[in-house]
């Protein structure tokens, strides 16, 4: 575990606020997208009367021994089936010369198989056995419901880039080559043996983000020390125990410790700094 704490935290109430923030309500676009998304996965086939580049043509071959049948589509590139695009055009009955997967074969079309979009109606929502019997109320629902997971996801997108400015404009117990040097060292200590040497740019992109890391975890101790919010081993005693027969448990117990506890922190500063974002979300 680190030594680097916080000296002085930045408060998170002189944090400026863009000046619009992302709106949460759903659009008509994105309702429509999500609509025709599931029209798609409602959808059925049928049996077409000529071959069109979507369709799925199931073909026989007397250069096939059994009851085999192959499956083609003719408006795909798929990797040995080049020529499947002969079967534009043709009808069931008809047959075909091909080459497939380097062989030319003979091929009779038993069946074209066109895949058709599920209307976007009533129906259509009665088949997913959702608890809207219509279109108009299932509008309603997802709108609502995604609109709660939008507001939900900028409101954490926002405290995370609160805790990041917290982190970059804290004051701390030391130095910045002093901070270098413990993200140096905890790199050393996470790095696979045989991997010492890194490359010097990716070394240094992993230095910074160590640096981050040792900034954001010292924030959110500060975060809940101040709101008198403390952990410590006995808050985890229960995730201990049940890990106790994992392998090599004694000697990575300190690891799995520090991990809980960053973990937890972390949790809890979000969870106070949450009013403040939200308060700054409604206001935009």
């Amino acid at each position: 575990m680190t030594n680097l704490t916080v000296v002085k935290l930045f408060d998170p109430e002189h944090i400026e606020i863009p000046g619009k923030l992302p709106d949460w309500q759903l659009t008509e676009e994105e309702l429509n997208r999500h609509l025709q998304e599931l029209s798609r996965q409602q959808a059925e086939d049928f049996d077409a009367d000529i071959v069109a580049a979507a369709d799925c043509v199931i073909c026989s071959s007397p250069d096939f021994s059994g009851d085999r049948s192959l499956y083609l589509y003719p408006g795909l590139d798929l990797p040995g089936a080049d020529d499947a695009r002969l079967l534009i055009g043709k009808k069931p009955g008809d047959t075909v010369r091909i080459r497939l997967k380097g062989q030319d074969i003979e091929l009779a079309i038993e069946r074209i198989l066109r895949r058709q979009a599920h209307a976007i109606d009533d129906e259509l929502i009665r088949s997913l056995g959702g608890p809207a019997e219509n279109l108009e109320d299932y509008k309603k629902e997802y709108s609502q419901e995604a609109a709660l997971k939008k507001k939900e996801g900028l409101l954490n997108n926002l405290i995370q880039s609160m805790i990041g400015e917290m982190a970059e404009r804290s004051t701390y117990n030391l130095s910045a080559s002093g901070i270098r040097s413990a993200a140096e060292n905890r790199l050393k200590e996470n790095l696979p043996p045989g991997e010492a040497d890194l490359d010097p740019q990716v070394y240094e992109e992993a230095i910074n983000q160590y640096i981050s890391d040792l900034k954001t975890e010292a924030v959110n101790r500060s975060i809940c020390q101040q709101a008198g919010i403390i952990f410590t081993e006995e808050n985890f005693k229960q995730e201990l125990d049940s890990m106790s027969d994992m392998p090599d448990m004694e000697e990575m117990i300190d690891f799995y410790l520090a991990m809980l506890i960053d973990g937890a922190y972390a949790d809890q500063a979000a969870a106070l700094l949450r009013p403040l974002a939200q308060s700054h979300l409604e206001d935009k």
